[in-house]
């Protein structure tokens, strides 16, 4: 495996996790910021199973450069 400070800026995949309930990370406007930032090649997106945002601790929680977040305590 590389070592990723070697490569190039170029070359460096930027991982942005999403943390976020399915019903909102399958919503039509995060739908809609995914596919913008898809489209370009040195960014991943992972989107956390909402079992390892309720269940794991944060340190086992998938490693990323940029993480979108959101809470929400309910109708209110």
């Amino acid at each position: 495996m590389e070592d990723d400070d070697n490569e190039s800026p170029s070359e460096r995949q930027i991982v942005v996790g999403i943390c976020a309930m399915m019903k909102k990370s399958k919503s039509k406007p995060m739908t809609q910021i995914l596919e913008r930032l898809c489209k370009f090649d040195y960014i991943d997106v992972d989107i956390f199973p909402e079992e390892v945002i309720l269940e794991e601790s944060v340190e086992k929680w998938p490693l990323c450069d940029c993480l979108i977040s959101f809470h929400s305590k309910g109708k209110v």
